[in-house]
C-alpha cells in the first residue's frame, strides 16, 4: 500500500530511464513522452549537455536564495526580455505560482488606483491551479468542490463578452438592454429613449441619437477610437463620453505585424520576398498599440525606432530597447516598415503623404492601422507612381482604393473592413471594460477615460 496521498490518480507505470523523447519503464516497455512533465519540461531526457550542466552545477552549488545575486539567473532573464519584448522577469516554480503572482499584481495595481475591491475577470471554463486563490479563480465545479470558502474578487464570464457585460451591469444593480442587428434608425432611437448609459462598438452616436436619449449620462465606445460619437452634441448635453484604451491594443498590434509579413512576402503570391529580421521598424506614435508593435518587432529581430512628440521621457523608449528619433521626417527616412498609430485630429488629417513616403528607404512599406483620414490619398498615389518600390497596406480602405488597386496591383492592399480589433479577445476585453467604466461612473463619478473634457 502506498503512503502517498492519491490526489493524482496515478497510473500503474513506473519509469526507469529516458532518452530524448522516449521513456522506458521498469519492465523495459518503450513509450513516446507526449506529456513533457505536463508541458513544463520540454527539454527531453538525458541529453549529454544537459546532464553535464546539471552535474557541474550540483558539484558547486545546489541552491542559492534569491536574496543574493545569481549570475545565471540574470543571463536567462536578459535573454527572456530580449526575445519577449517585455521589461522584466520574475521566475516562478509553476504555473500556479505564476497565477498567484499575477493575482497579487492585479490587486496591488487596483489598490494603487484607489479601487477598494479590485475584481479580476476570469473565464468560467478555465483552470488556473489548485491553491485556494487559483481555485477561487477557477469556474469548473468539479475542480472547486469541497474547498470552500473561496477567495473573493473574481468575476466569472463566458467566452462571450455579452454574458460578462450582463453580469457586471446587473451585479451593480442596473438593467442591461440589448439592441442587436436592428434594421432601421427608428429602432435605435426608440431603444435609447430611456437609457442612462450606452455602450457602442461601430454604431454611430449622432446628434439625433443623443437628442432622443433624454436620460443619457454616459456613452462608452468599446474600443480606442471614438470618431463615431458626436462629441460636441454630447458635451452640449453634459454627457460624458469615454473610450476603452488599451483593450484592443494587442489585436491591432498583431494585425500590424501580420500586414508587414503579408506585404514582405508579396501578398503570399509566387515570387521572392524579404524577411523582417534585420529591417528597421518605425513606430509613428508610441502609445498602447505602438509599444506592442515595437516589442513584437524586436522579438522578430527588427531594429525599432519611434517618434512621439507627446512622450518627453526618453526612458520610456529605452526601457523597450527602442531608439527615439528627433522628428517625424527622420522616422520615415530610416524606416523599412512604418507602422502608423496617430489619431485623426485637425493637426494630423492628411499629414501622411507624398513627401514622407518619398523619403522612405528603397522597398519600404507603409502600414496603416490607425485612421483613413490621416492619409493624403492623392499624395500616396503620386509617391507610388514615382517610386515603383514603395508599398502601402491599410486596415482602412482609402477613398480612392479602386484607383490604388488598379495602378499598383500587389504593391497595395486594404482589408475589406476595419479588422484591427476584430478578435474574440478584443471584443471581450473592450466590452467588459466598457461595462466596468459605466458602473464606476454611475456609482463613483469616475471620469478617468473621458474624451470630451
Amino acid at each position: 500500500m502506498s503512503h502517498l496521498m492519491n490526489n493524482y490518480g496515478r497510473l500503474p507505470v513506473s519509469f526507469d530511464h529516458g532518452q530524448g523523447v522516449w521513456l522506458w519503464d521498469k519492465e523495459g516497455h518503450k513509450y513516446l513522452d507526449a506529456l513533457a512533465g505536463i508541458a513544463v519540461n520540454s527539454v527531453g531526457h538525458a541529453h549529454p549537455r544537459l546532464v553535464r550542466a546539471i552535474a557541474d552545477q550540483a558539484s558547486k552549488l545546489i541552491h542559492c536564495s534569491n536574496y543574493f545575486n545569481i549570475d545565471l539567473q540574470e543571463k536567462v532573464a536578459e535573454k527572456l526580455v530580449e526575445h519577449s519584448g517585455l521589461e522584466a522577469v520574475f521566475f516562478c516554480n509553476s504555473g500556479l505560482e505564476a497565477n498567484e503572482c499575477a493575482i497579487k499584481i492585479a490587486r496591488k495595481f487596483g489598490h494603487a488606483k484607489s479601487i477598494e475591491v479590485p475584481n479580476i475577470i476570469v473565464l468560467k471554463h478555465a483552470f488556473h491551479g489548485r491553491s485556494i486563490a487559483t481555485l477561487s479563480a477557477t469556474g469548473n465545479p468539479s475542480v472547486r468542490e469541497d474547498f470552500s470558502p473561496y477567495t473573493e474578487g473574481f468575476i466569472f464570464v463566458d467566452e462571450s463578452d455579452l454574458d460578462g457585460i450582463r453580469k457586471i451591469v446587473e451585479d451593480a444593480g442596473y438593467e442591461l438592454a440589448l439592441l442587436e442587428k436592428y434594421t432601421d434608425k427608428g429602432q435605435l432611437l426608440e431603444a435609447v429613449a430611456d437609457v442612462d448609459a450606452l455602450i457602442v462598438r461601430s454604431d454611430k452616436v449622432t446628434a439625433e441619437v443623443i437628442a432622443a436619449a433624454k436620460n443619457l449620462k454616459i456613452v462608452v465606445r468599446a474600443g480606442a477610437g471614438y470618431d463615431n460619437v458626436d462629441l460636441a452634441a454630447a458635451s452640449a448635453r453634459g454627457i460624458v463620453v469615454m473610450n476603452t484604451p488599451g483593450q484592443n491594443s494587442n489585436a491591432v498590434a498583431e494585425l500590424a505585424l501580420a500586414m508587414m509579413i503579408f506585404m514582405s512576402r508579396n501578398r503570399f503570391t509566387p515570387g521572392t520576398g524579404t524577411e523582417l529580421q534585420g529591417k528597421t521598424l518605425g513606430i509613428h506614435a508610441y502609445g498602447n498599440v505602438g509599444r506592442l508593435v515595437g516589442r513584437k518587432g524586436k522579438a522578430l529581430g527588427m531594429n525599432v525606432v519611434a517618434y512621439d512628440p507627446f512622450i518627453a521621457d526618453g526612458a520610456v523608449f529605452e526601457a523597450d530597447g527602442v531608439k527615439k528619433v528627433a522628428s517625424v521626417e527622420e522616422l520615415y527616412r530610416v524606416s523599412d516598415f512604418l507602422s502608423l498609430h496617430i489619431p485623426a485630429t485637425a493637426q494630423t488629417k492628411g499629414s501622411i503623404g507624398y513627401d514622407l513616403m518619398m523619403s522612405m528607404p528603397k522597398g519600404a512599406t507603409l502600414v496603416n492601422t490607425a485612421r483613413k483620414e490621416v492619409i493624403d490619398e492623392e499624395g500616396v498615389v503620386r509617391a507610388m507612381t514615382e517610386r515603383e518600390d514603395l508599398k502601402y497596406i491599410t486596415d482602412i480602405a482609402a477613398g480612392n482604393q479602386a484607383e490604388l488597386d488598379e495602378k499598383f496591383g500587389k504593391r497595395v492592399f486594404a482589408t475589406a473592413k476595419k479588422m484591427g480589433a476584430e478578435t474574440a479577445e478584443a471584443n471581450v476585453n473592450a466590452g467588459l471594460a466598457a461595462a466596468n467604466q459605466i458602473v464606476d461612473f454611475l456609482k463613483n463619478g469616475n471620469t478617468r477615460f473621458q474624451v470630451n473634457k
